[in-house]
C-alpha cells in the first residue's frame, strides 16, 4: 500500500503525454492513473499516481477518461466512417498530441502547497 495520498478515482490515459518539466509525469496511452487532487484551481491539470511505479506529479485532465470513454473511442474508431469523418476525428485527437510550439497552460506551481486551500 503506498505511503502517499489517497487516490480519489482511477483513470486511464487517453493519449499519450510527455512531462516537459519536473512536476509533471508522463503517461502512455492506455496507462492507468490514479487521481490524488482534481482541484478546479489546478486550471486542467489534476495531481495524479502512474499505478505502474507510483511516481507522483501534475498531468492534464483532458488526457484522461474512464474506461466507458476508452471502448467509446474504440468503437467509433472501428466504424465505417466515409475518410472526410475520419479525418475530422483524427484532427480532434491530434490536438491532444504534443508537436511544435502550441501553446499551453503552464502545470501548476510546485513550490505552493497542495494543501493551502485558503487563498
Amino acid at each position: 500500500m503506498s505511503s502517499g495520498p489517497q487516490s480519489i478515482a482511477t483513470m486511464i490515459a487517453l493519449y499519450h503525454f510527455k512531462a516537459e518539466s519536473e512536476p509533471e509525469i508522463s503517461m502512455n496511452q492506455d496507462e492507468f492513473i490514479e487521481m490524488l487532487d482534481m482541484d478546479p484551481a489546478l486550471n486542467g491539470w489534476a495531481f495524479a499516481r502512474r499505478k505502474r511505479d507510483g511516481k507522483e506529479g501534475y498531468v492534464p485532465i483532458s488526457y484522461l477518461g474512464t474506461n466507458s470513454n476508452k471502448h467509446n473511442n474504440d468503437h467509433h474508431q472501428s466504424n465505417n466512417l466515409s475518410q472526410q469523418q475520419s479525418n475530422q476525428m483524427n484532427n480532434r485527437s491530434h490536438k491532444h498530441s504534443k508537436t511544435g510550439n502550441q501553446s499551453r497552460s503552464a502545470s501548476p506551481n510546485p513550490n505552493k502547497s497542495r494543501d493551502d486551500k485558503n487563498n
